[in-house]
């Protein structure tokens, strides 16, 4: 189907699918795995269709390096224990369900589509342009077939038409805009007094009876995280010495066997120049393109700059390049074009070539004939790869041997306290899930997988920065709640705050009941603060962002202190309304369609919402037995 690339240029953009952002950005990391046990090792089955546990873990993969790619290393301390596991078996649930809506719906995606996706995908471009190699080499990498590719980008553009027709159902009228503009842009001014906890801490009795009372009923906040201690042993292939030797036989059997590699197939480096015809059935139009394009070809013949000429005149995006369309082979062009371009020698223009776009005018930079490397140019070439390659497997295979070797004798204590050469082994201390620890904090996953292990159990060979692990878990601190004393001087620092916050609630509760914040400043001593105008989605000066004090000051209305005290950490501020400005309405047209697009997002969003919890609540979903603990 992909032989056609270019003959079907027509550019249609799509707003992907999160899972498809996710698997383009990424999917090259880690795909391969595919449908091979996709029936004996399923997920889940959702309305009798197989889910399998690969497309889970891969799914799971493509989505954590995407973020990664996003949040850097901040990502793993963001990620919840659990979260972004749950997050992605909800993203393939949903996927399954809006595909199977969309074929009840008679919802399909055309090659066309299909194409155009592909097409746009920033991987597979070379300098802005679709590039058929780029495309192949990295499908060939991921192990994948371009109908694997296909069928997934098929699907999910399925998923994303069902999401469309859903949200399609949404409207947004005038009252909606009109009234959120007045609550994103009423402004507010406010004065406040802060009272700090501590200031009040001297007025706390920490008294043992009472402190041991508060760690029971917040024991929980002191648990101690469960800790393990590692001992592990390493293979870097830097240091490792491989024994294979290439021969000329293999060399040469290496070059018979991959000729496709060593053929360059006859290409041409080009410029053009479309003068578009958008209605072919416009008389008129077309005349007046073509005349346009022979007018272009007399002055560039008449001596103006090709290159030049394409940035004054071209509709194609290439313009900005002066018409560059980079080096391609035979098949990549719709058939007019190519027949043209390759027809020109080095240096050539054509005349006005007519074809599915317009009408063109192009120039051949470079024309290269096919040729064919012969075995002596290439062979040293050919002997590094493999010689790599083979390193590459014999390390793999002493690695593997190495793990075999631990595996029988229980562990890599066992196995050292026997061997006649004994590994290279190291141990750490004792740490946590959260803590730093080298080697293993460089990769969070292998970090989950220890944690998982029970004491003496050994890994599986874990690769971290190009460098093989076995690790052992020499010793396992289960998690526990401490012993009052052990906890003592967090929990005495814990007590005291939180009921000198309770004093300063309550001083500012006393304070909230004067008539204003001048009089209740005068009662209690403390001086305050008069901010500026702010609207509701900015921050109150001196005292920072918080929606949830926005929501209440708009609430309370001009010259009133809001409902209650508002704690902040250890301050507690008693918050007074001065006033509240209306906006003036003069300024809704200019935001009118900004609001309005953005609260069909918002309510498209909770109308697929809506709709998927009502799929799921009809859906017959069969969770695996083995992966239970998953859901």
């Amino acid at each position: 189907m992909l032989t056609s690339f270019r003959k079907q240029k027509a550019v249609l953009k799509f707003a992907l699918w999160f899972v498809i952002i996710a698997f383009v950005v990424t999917i090259f990391l880690v795909w391969g795995v595919g449908d091979k046990v996709a029936n004996a090792n399923y997920l889940m089955k959702i309305n009798g269709q197989t889910v399998s546990y690969d497309e889970y873990t891969t799914t799971l993969e493509n989505t954590r390096n995407y973020m990664r790619s996003i949040f850097g290393d901040n990502f793993d301390s963001l990620a919840q224990d659990g979260e972004l596991e749950k997050k992605v078996i909800e993203d393939i649930t949903n996927k399954y369900l809006l595909i199977q809506k969309a074929e009840e719906n008679g919802i399909t995606v055309s090659d066309d589509e299909v194409l155009a996706m592909i097409m746009s995908i920033p991987s597979f471009q070379v300098d802005g342009q679709f590039n058929k190699e780029a495309y192949q080499t990295i499908l060939a990498r991921s192990r994948m077939t371009p109908q694997q590719f296909e069928e997934s980008v098929r699907t999910d553009r399925i998923a994303e038409k069902m999401r469309e027709l859903i949200s399609a159902s949404v409207s947004v009228s005038d009252e909606e805009v009109a009234k959120e503009y007045t609550y994103r842009n009423k402004k507010a001014s406010v004065s406040y007094m802060a009272f700090h906890a501590e200031n009040f801490a001297h007025e706390v009795k920490a008294e043992e009876a009472v402190l041991k009372e508060y760690f029971t009923a917040n024991s929980e906040n002191y648990r101690i995280p469960k800790r393990i201690k590692v001992t592990y042993t390493y293979f870097d292939p830097a240091t490792f010495v491989p024994t294979a030797v290439i021969s000329d036989q293999d060399v040469e059997s290496y070059y018979v066997r991959n000729q496709d590699q060593f053929n360059t197939p006859e290409q041409v480096h080009a410029r053009h120049i479309l003068i578009r015809v958008e209605d072919w059935h416009n008389d008129e139009a077309v005349k007046s393109a073509l005349a346009k394009a022979e007018s272009v070809l007399n002055e560039i013949k008449g001596g103006l700059d090709f290159a030049e000429a394409a940035k004054k005149y071209s509709a194609d995006s290439s313009a900005v390049n002066g018409g560059d369309l980079g080096t391609f082979t035979r098949g990549q062009m719709v058939p007019e074009f190519e027949e043209a371009a390759f027809a020109l020698n080095t240096g050539e223009i054509s005349g006005v070539v007519k074809t599915m776009y317009g009408f063109h005018i192009i120039k051949s930079e470079e024309k290269k004939e096919a040729n064919k490397a012969s075995l002596e140019d290439v062979k040293e070439d050919i002997r590094k790869l493999l010689t790599a390659q083979a390193g590459e497997a014999e390390f793999r295979e002493y690695v593997f041997g190495k793990y075999t070797e631990i595996v029988k004798a229980a562990n890599i204590t066992a196995y050292n306290s026997t061997a006649e050469k004994q590994l290279p082994v190291r141990e750490t201390g004792f740490f946590s899930a959260e803590d730093i620890v080298e080697p293993i904090s460089a990769n969070p996953d292998v970090m989950t997988k220890l944690f998982r292990l029970s004491k003496s159990e050994v890994s599986q060979v874990e690769t971290i920065n190009g460098v093989s692990y076995i690790f052992e878990v020499a010793d396992v601190q289960e998690s526990r709640i401490p012993e009052f004393d052990e906890a003592r001087q967090a929990v005495t620092t814990d007590y005291v705050n939180a009921e000198a916050v309770k004093i300063a609630s309550e001083k500012a509760t006393e304070a909230m009941a004067e008539a204003n914040i001048k009089a209740a400043s005068e009662k209690t001593g403390i001086t305050y603060t008069t901010t500026p105008q702010f609207i509701r989605v900015q921050q109150i000066p001196g005292i920072g962002m918080n929606l949830e004090l926005n929501d209440m000051i708009f609430a309370a209305g001009a010259e009133k202190f809001i409902a209650r005290p508002f704690i902040n950490g250890s301050t507690v501020y008693a918050v007074y309304v001065n006033e509240i400005i209306e906006p003036s309405m003069d300024e809704l047209k200019d935001y009118a369609d900004m609001i309005k697009n953005e609260l069909l997002v918002t309510k498209s969003d909770e109308a697929l919402k809506s709709y998927l919890d009502t799929a799921k609540a009809d859906a017959k979903i069969e969770v695996s037995p083995f992966y239970q603990n998953l859901f």
